[in-house]
């Protein structure tokens, strides 16, 4: 089974809910929009961290987490959404979460724990959010009843963070695009679709 291209389906899953959350923040739709946008940040985690987590050393690593962050620079300049005004946006959440497995991969464990500590108070979902992707990493990576163990508690964190268990569809998500058909392999990513829906946004209903 090819999971990285069944795992097609869950991102776009993942993209509706969050263009679903960010319309709705400004359209007032209430909380039923955000509850469903509660979804798309685990479930882009877990897509994002297949494709990453099989990684030998951290070269490719670093580049994803140069374009993470120059794409989060660019939606972070366009984004009508308030919340995004006085925190960084996820593309720069998975770039440091880049950065620090890369940092892990190559035993740079002081670096790893300064980047996770410091950095991760300046991004979206703060240092709940960074377990949880570095879990899935580890999970992908390991295979292991120890590593689902950590994506069970660190996602039990996220839907405390959230005061919700919305996150946890993401795993429906996730699990129920292993058994759909597959979608064709967009070469629209997550980096190009996450400033481009953000600028739309503030076009059409800024």
């Amino acid at each position: 089974m090819d999971i990285y291209r069944r795992l097609e389906v869950a991102r776009w899953v993942a993209f509706g809910a969050m263009l679903l959350d960010h319309v709705g923040q400004l359209e007032a739709w209430g909380a039923w929009s955000s509850m469903v946008g509660r979804v798309a940040m685990p479930t882009f985690a877990i897509c994002w961290a297949f494709a990453y987590a099989s990684d030998r050393d951290g070269d490719r690593l670093y580049r994803a987490a140069a374009r993470l962050a120059l794409f989060g620079l660019a939606a972070q300049v366009v984004t009508p959404i308030p919340s995004h005004h006085y925190m960084l946006n996820a593309l720069f959440m998975f770039a440091l979460s880049s950065i620090i497995w890369a940092c892990i991969l190559d035993r740079l464990w002081l670096a790893a724990s300064v980047l996770f500590l410091l950095g991760s108070c300046a991004t979206e979902y703060w240092w709940v959010g960074q377990i949880f992707v570095l879990s899935c990493l580890a999970c992908w990576r390991y295979r292991s009843w120890s590593g689902l163990a950590l994506v069970i508690a660190s996602m039990s964190a996220l839907c405390w963070l959230n005061d919700s268990l919305f996150p946890v569809l993401s795993l429906v998500v996730c699990a129920t695009s292993m058994w759909v058909p597959v979608l064709p392999r967009s070469r629209l990513t997550l980096i190009h679709l996450y400033p481009a829906h953000l600028a739309a946004i503030g076009l059409f209903f800024g």
